[in-house]
């Protein structure tokens, strides 16, 4: 999903809901920048995550938060953002906490 985004190809209905449905089931063993990336491609893509992908990258981004580092948390927030969802306060908290001790890391 990553390298459509990148080249701003749209992957069609199918081939989305079938990269969220693999994500959504294996979103648990991802690392924070592959958190990140999915969720910026389905932003760059303007794909809206179902809501069990979205439940699914909370739970593992907040379980995994202070792996994240600067970019990621940037970029996961952004994705948020642009797809007009709400972070869940759980998830809220974790990146603010990694945020705060990774500060130094931060480009403005």
């Amino acid at each position: 999903l990553w390298a459509l985004a990148t080249l701003d190809i749209e992957p069609g209905a199918e081939l989305a809901a079938a990269i969220s449905r693999h994500a959504a089931a294996s979103v648990g063993g991802y690392r924070s920048q592959d958190v990140a990336k999915l969720m910026w491609a389905l932003a760059t893509l303007r794909e809206e995550p179902a809501a069990e992908l979205v439940a699914a990258v909370t739970r593992q981004s907040v379980a995994i938060a202070r792996d994240f580092r600067p970019q990621c948390v940037a970029n996961l927030l952004w994705a948020f953002a642009t797809l007009g969802l709400a972070p869940a306060p759980e998830l809220l908290a974790a990146l603010s906490r990694r945020a705060g001790a990774a500060a130094a890391g931060f480009k403005p």
